[in-house]
């Protein structure tokens, strides 16, 4: 039997953690939510996660800023950036963020099992080289 992976959800927007919170816990895995980068720090030095996914635009420090302190901090996490955009277009922001370290990108809206699908994949992925991003 393998051990449950801890996943730390981080959105500003309360109906999506919750949908995310529900339908990775009926998965079997662990979660955390934060509303905000500056929460999702706090959490990763109380709890030991194996993947983050983060929105990128959020008040506080935004997921770009989560992103470049996982990886500096933290390079042993996985991450999945996700974004709907806003006065930047997703697909721009979403560039930047793989381009930081995200392992997969996400356009809001998906559908639960896309991001099944997405969690299993990284999941399975090695982590990169340190000269693969762009620090």
């Amino acid at each position: 039997m393998h051990q449950a992976k801890n996943i730390l959800v981080v959105d500003d927007d309360l109906a999506i953690r919750e949908v995310l919170l529900n339908a990775l816990s009926k998965r079997g895995y662990n979660v955390v939510v934060a509303e905000d980068g500056a929460i999702a720090i706090k959490e990763l030095s109380l709890h030991p996660f194996d993947l983050v996914i983060t929105d990128i635009i959020m008040p506080e420090r935004d997921g770009v800023e989560l992103l470049f302190t996982i990886r500096r901090h933290y390079p042993h996490i996985k991450t999945i950036a996700m974004s709907a955009g806003g006065r930047i277009l997703a697909e721009d922001l979403l560039q930047m963020a793989r381009n930081i370290g995200a392992f997969a990108i996400m356009h809001k809206p998906f559908s639960i099992q896309d991001l099944y699908e997405t969690i299993a994949r990284v999941l399975d992925k090695e982590i990169p080289a340190e000269d693969d991003f762009l620090l």
